[in-house]
């Protein structure tokens, strides 16, 4: 990894990790073009159901190891996955691998994450728990997540569907000079939501609930929506792509299916090139 990469994730980390300066640079010196090692028996399905052939050699792979630990859902981050994915394969062509490795102790919110989602990505579940044994990965799920180059060494670290900084530094290594960041190129506007919290109300749990929320962009630029993230998997968006005029709306539709019986409390947070972005809207409600 260069130094200017190295310095950077320095910072992305540190920025949201409860770990110090110090314990971050000693994790990236140990941690930087070590090579990360795959159990022999690894099994690859979709839908955790056909098994699969999945070639793990390309000149780029995003590895993320989900353990048991907390909110699955939250965890796999699915629908963002998925995004990033499609996005992924229109700018890098076939060099490009996404290894999924799923803990084995939580297969039944595993699989209803994705039957929810329609995530017919390819995945494994290691029923030994092999690679966090093999690799020794560090407590700190955030850096559960490695880009590796072809010879499955680390040449970065983090979650690209949790930071959309880390998003584009993985980026910018892998196309060089042919990526240029998009918010250097977009002019800053402003905007808001049409309500300051969107409240569901109380439904069944069982039965997935829509609703809708207005963007407003209140500037005199464009406006330009680079990512929508949720807080977990029981939340999902759908929204236009396209760029927002001056003083004009986009409806987010959020889709919310909970998967159990709980009183909730989630945010949706949106990416765009406005000077206090992201912006951030609370989502409540009560599946009962």
């Amino acid at each position: 990894m260069k130094s200017v990469n190295f310095i950077l994730l320095l910072l992305l980390l540190i920025s949201c990790s409860n770990r110090n300066d110090s314990d971050i640079t000693s994790f990236l010196k140990e941690w930087e073009q070590k090579e990360i090692l795959f159990p022999k028996n690894m099994y690859f399905t979709t839908m955790l159901e056909d098994t699969i052939y999945y070639n793990l050699d390309s000149e780029y792979k995003i590895l993320t190891y989900v353990d048991s630990i907390g909110c699955t859902s939250c965890k796999l981050q699915l629908p963002a996955w998925d995004m990033l994915i499609k996005e992924m394969d229109s700018l890098y062509v076939g060099k490009m691998n996404f290894i999924f490795v799923f803990s084995p102790h939580r297969v039944k919110d595993i699989r209803h994450a994705i039957l929810t989602s329609n995530f017919n990505y390819p995945v494994c579940v290691d029923d030994q728990d092999s690679i966090i044994k093999l690799n020794k990965f560090p407590s700190d799920s955030r850096l559960h997540t490695f880009l590796l180059d072809k010879n499955n060494k680390v040449i970065a670290i983090g979650n690209p569907v949790y930071n959309p900084k880390i998003k584009e530094l993985y980026l910018k290594i892998i196309l060089g000079n042919n990526y240029l960041l998009s918010c250097d190129k977009r002019l800053e506007t402003s905007a808001g939501f049409d309500r300051q919290s969107l409240n569901m109300g109380e439904f069944d749990w069982k039965q997935e609930q829509i609703s809708e929320v207005l963007l407003n962009n209140l500037g005199e630029g464009l406006l330009v929506i680079n990512n929508i993230s949720t807080s977990c998997g029981c939340i999902s968006v759908e929204y236009s792509k396209e760029p927002i005029r001056p003083h004009e709306n986009i409806t987010i539709k959020v889709k919310y299916k909970a998967d159990h019986l709980e009183r909730f409390n989630k945010t949706i947070t949106v990416h765009c090139n406005t000077e206090d972005s992201p912006l951030k809207l609370r989502i409540t409600g009560n599946a009962k």
